[in-house]
């Protein structure tokens, strides 16, 4: 420290600047390294997470409305009011199918990946079931028809159910997690930037 004690004074200032103005860079580089880290954080959170609810759950609203449509189709009256309920449940078809093609898009996770293989095919058989259903009903053949949705479609319907579920659960856990992961790493840059 003697070659230090024997500057000028203004050289010790400017010295003592320098070091806290380095002292003040290496504080902004970490936080600022800290709130981008936050920030990618809180988009995979969005991406991954809160869409793969959305995407999830509007799907399986899609298919709890093909579900009543199809059921509607046997208690209806009017024969005019067919078209319609049958024009629903392929209209709806098709959301649920886009919706899951969103979905897949944006899988980064392995255990995603994994609960999106077993909804996709239960969705195709139930889809097909569904086509099926509507084909018997347009050719009037309303008993095998009634066979269809009460043996087949039923089961599969409930496994479709759980498999939507399933990816929604599993989209709400790893949100909550990202959140916590997210409120740990705000916490320790606030205690490095102090």
């Amino acid at each position: 420290m003697k070659w230090f004690a024997n500057r000028r004074i203004a050289a010790k200032l400017i010295l003592g600047f320098l070091i806290v103005a380095i002292i003040a860079a290496v504080v902004g580089g970490v936080g600022l390294l800290n709130l981008n880290r936050m920030a990618d954080a809180d988009v995979l959170l969005y991406e991954e997470n809160l869409l793969g609810v959305d995407y999830s759950g509007d799907a399986a609203e899609f298919f709890q409305r093909i579900r009543f449509n199809a059921v509607k189709m046997l208690a209806v009256d009017d024969s005019a009011e067919l078209p319609a309920l049958m024009n629903n449940v392929k209209k709806y078809t098709e959301e649920v199918d886009g919706l899951l093609t969103f979905y897949e898009d944006g899988i980064v996770a392995e255990t995603d990946r994994r609960l999106f293989g077993e909804a996709k095919p239960a969705w195709e058989v139930y889809k097909a079931l569904a086509n099926d259903y509507i084909r018997l009903m347009q050719s009037g053949e309303v008993e095998a028809a009634k066979g269809l949705i009460f043996n087949e479609m039923g089961p599969a319907g409930d496994t479709v159910r759980e498999t939507f579920g399933d990816l929604g659960d599993y989209n709400k856990n790893g949100a909550q997690e990202r959140s916590a992961e997210n409120k740990a790493l705000a916490r320790s840059s606030s205690i490095v930037m102090i």
